[in-house]
């Protein structure tokens, strides 16, 4: 008899606790949790706000620095690998010394974040950092 009590309390404690009655749940009102196409739009890409003394907004370089291509070097990191006008470069010293020497004053230079690893994409923004020391200049991000 005790047995079957203890059985059926547990059984009845199960149900309790496994939401016997269901509620459904209800928004307080119809609007969207979340705008995604604003956030989109709101958001930098990829690493813009790592390199803290470039002010300039991304944007608007891009889209002026692409009339002039024969004027702009191109950095892609991707995963771990960096590619410096579409030729594969060892790490971010070799990539340091490759832009300054190919670096004239006036020119752009467009670092793209193709799924880049953190600590090469900082690395790379670190060799860029050091050049434009010597060099003067655009980066824009990508």
């Amino acid at each position: 008899m005790k047995k079957s009590l203890k059985i059926i309390f547990l059984l009845a404690t199960v149900l309790a606790l496994c939401s016997w009655g269901e509620k459904a749940v209800e928004l307080l009102d119809s609007r969207k949790l979340i705008d995604l196409e604003k956030a989109i739009e709101i958001s930098s890409p990829g690493g813009a706000a790592v390199f803290e003394d470039e002010g300039n907004d991304s944007d608007t370089e891009q889209s002026g620095s692409q009339n002039s291509s024969s004027k702009m070097l191109v950095i892609t990191v991707r995963d771990e690998k960096i590619t410096y006008n579409q030729k594969s470069v060892s790490g971010a010293e070799e990539l340091a010394k490759k832009v300054s020497m190919d670096l004239k004053d006036g020119m752009k230079i467009s670092l793209v974040d193709d799924y880049a690893e953190a600590h090469v994409y900082r690395d790379v923004l670190k060799a860029l950092k050091a050049v434009r020391s010597e060099h003067d200049f655009e980066l824009s991000f990508e």
